[in-house]
Formats: structure tokens, C-alpha cells, sequence
């Protein structure tokens, strides 16, 4: 298994969420394209456009989905990070605190 550090992490993440947000983009764009195309004139072409544009619809909300997801898995690795470092202080200050009660015991017993 490759351990990727932090800073790794983060730029995969980023740019995982810019190309979903690139492909949101593109639905966007196609969907106002299809929207605003003239009525069509037969049945068939009407339910043609009505189709592309629910399948339009659905790839952009998806990706927005998609998207909101990858932000919250990209917050999630900060909070877990942000965990582990407050851990890591809450312990230095608990051993400091035990190196200080030993010299003050020193500095009493050599008294």
C-alpha cells in the first residue's frame, strides 16, 4: 500500500473535485443549450428534446452530488488530521507536565 502524505492528499482531492466540477459545468452548459434550442415540430422530435434534456438534468444534478460528496470525503481527512495533531498536544503537554513535577521533586529533595 502507498502512503501519500497530507499535502498529496489534498491536491488529489482538489483536483478530483475541479474535474467533477468541470463535468457539472458541461451539463450546465448542455442543458441551457437544449432548452433554448427552437420547438421542434413533431412528436417525435419533441419527446427527443424532452429526453436529452431530462438526461441533461439528471448528469448535472448527479455531478453536483457527486461533487458536494468529494467535499465532505476533502473536510473529512482535515477533521481526522486536526484529531490526530490535538491528540498528539494533549499528550506532549501531559509529559511535559510529568517532566516538570520531576525536576520540581529534584529541586525539593535537593533542598
Amino acid at each position: 500500500m502507498v502512503v501519500k502524505s497530507f499535502k498529496e492528499e489534498v491536491r488529489y482531492g482538489t483536483i478530483r473535485i475541479f474535474a467533477v466540477m468541470l463535468i457539472a459545468s458541461l451539463f450546465a452548459v448542455s442543458l441551457v443549450v437544449a432548452t433554448e434550442m427552437p420547438d421542434p415540430f413533431t412528436a417525435a422530435e419533441r419527446i427527443e428534446k424532452l429526453s436529452a434534456t431530462g438526461i441533461l438534468a439528471f448528469g448535472f444534478i448527479l455531478s453536483l452530488g457527486t461533487t458536494a460528496y468529494l467535499i465532505k470525503l476533502q473536510f473529512s481527512k482535515f477533521d481526522t488530521i486536526i484529531e490526530a495533531n490535538t491528540r498528539v498536544i494533549a499528550e506532549t503537554c501531559r509529559a511535559m507536565e510529568q517532566v516538570q513535577s520531576a525536576i520540581n521533586h529534584c529541586r525539593r529533595s535537593n533542598e
